[in-house]
């Protein structure tokens, strides 16, 4: 109010008064908000006690309301965070949807740890089984891995001299 040219002891006035109706209240304020981020954008506590700090929110305001999140909250929007991006990923290789889904947990807040966790537990089979195709040491389909493998053995004299001679592969 002060740099809109309002006298300080009227801006007085009118604050004290918007605080006793309830008008300004950083409690509630604090409380509203990590619910609607936490719940809305999948904000981790780190992220939300940023966002909070710089709107000016207390330290122990915000704590109080940060104590809301428990570990099995951030853990459970960090999970559902990947679910919903790596629906659009299928094409991407696994090392490429890893570290893009780490660096996403990463700007919203979630450890380190915890990414790293979350993401290696979705890009896993869903049984634990190996999929069609799946190659659980490598991560990639059963082409790119017989191409590796044919690659591997493929004639020396014909290395680099335009040549293919494909020689069968040595494992089953």
């Amino acid at each position: 109010m002060g740099r809109r040219g309002v006298p300080a002891d009227a801006a007085k006035v009118v604050l004290d008064r918007f605080c006793e109706v309830g008008l300004i209240d950083d409690v509630a304020f604090a409380e509203a908000w990590v619910r609607s981020r936490h719940t809305g954008r999948g904000l981790a506590a780190r992220a939300l006690a940023a966002e909070l700090r710089a709107r000016g929110i207390d330290h122990e305001v915000a704590a109080d309301a940060l104590a809301e999140i428990g570990p099995d909250d951030e853990r459970r929007a960090a999970v559902a965070l990947v679910q919903r991006r790596l629906r659009t990923m299928g094409t991407l290789a696994r090392e490429v949807q890893f570290r893009r889904l780490v660096a996403m947990l990463a700007r919203k807040g979630f450890s380190h740890s915890l990414a790293i966790e979350v993401v290696r537990a979705e890009l896993r089979p869903a049984d634990g089984a190996a999929r069609e195709g799946y190659h659980p040491w490598c991560g990639r389909s059963s082409l790119v891995h017989d191409h590796v493998e044919r690659s591997r053995v493929m004639a020396p004299a014909a290395r680099g001299k335009g040549r293919v001679a494909w020689l069968p592969s040595l494992s089953p």
